[in-house]
C-alpha cells in the first residue's frame, strides 16, 4: 500500500514538471514572479505538522513553516491531542505558475493521556483506584521536495514528498501531504 501511494505522488510530481517545462516554451515573454512574504492556510502532512498554518518566505529562497491542530476526545490515547509543526524551506526554482523547494519538516504530538489504575492488596482483594494524568509525546522529522502551484495571484496548493523518521524515528517511511494557502503582501 505505502509503495501505490509513494507511486502515485512521484507521477503526479513528474506530470507537474513536464507541464512546467511545456509552458516555459509557450511563454516566451519573462517576466518576474509575484512576491509574497506572508502566506496563511491549512496543511495535511505526516510528518510536517497538520491544521493551520503559517509561512514566512524571504526573497532569497528560505523560509519557515508552523502549524497548530488541536484534537478532543480521542478514542485511541485518552483527552487530548496536540499536534505542532515546524517545517524549514529553501525555494530553488520560481516561476509565474509553480515554485519547487526542499523541506526539512518536523512534527511533535503531545498526547494528555488519562489512565485508571486500580490497587489490590496481597489476597487480591480490590483496594483502591487511583486517577494518573500524564504526557506523551512523539517526534516525526522529514526531508524531500515540495512544489507549489499558483493558483490565481495568490493562492498556493502544495505537494510535498520526502523520506521521513516517524514516532522517535521507530520507522523509516515515505512522507508527504498538501497545503493549501492564501498569499498575503
Amino acid at each position: 500500500m505505502n509503495k501505490s501511494i509513494f507511486k502515485l505522488l512521484a507521477c503526479i510530481f513528474l506530470c507537474a514538471s513536464t507541464y512546467i517545462t511545456y509552458a516555459q516554451q509557450i511563454d516566451s515573454t519573462k517576466t518576474t514572479p509575484s512576491y509574497y512574504k506572508h502566506s496563511i492556510g491549512v496543511t495535511l502532512t505526516t510528518t510536517s505538522g497538520m491544521g493551520l498554518s503559517y509561512r514566512y518566505q524571504l526573497k532569497n529562497g528560505f523560509g519557515i513553516q508552523t502549524s497548530y491542530l488541536p484534537i478532543f476526545e480521542t478514542a485511541t490515547y485518552g483527552e487530548k491531542l496536540h499536534v505542532f509543526g515546524l517545517c524549514f524551506l529553501y525555494n530553488f526554482h520560481r516561476s509565474e505558475k509553480t515554485n519547487f523547494y526542499v523541506y526539512e519538516g518536523n512534527s511533535l504530538l503531545v498526547y494528555r493521556v488519562n489512565k485508571r489504575q486500580d490497587y489490590f492488596n496481597n489476597n487480591g482483594f480490590y483496594q483502591y483506584s487511583e486517577q494518573r494524568t500524564y504526557y506523551e509525546s512523539f517526534l516525526n522529522q522529514s526531508i524531500g521536495l515540495g512544489m507549489e502551484f499558483l493558483i490565481q495571484e495568490r493562492g498556493g496548493f502544495n505537494i510535498q514528498l520526502g523520506i521521513g523518521g516517524y514516532n522517535n524515528f521507530s520507522s523509516i517511511l515515505p512522507s508527504g501531504g498538501f497545503s493549501l494557502y492564501y498569499k498575503l503582501k
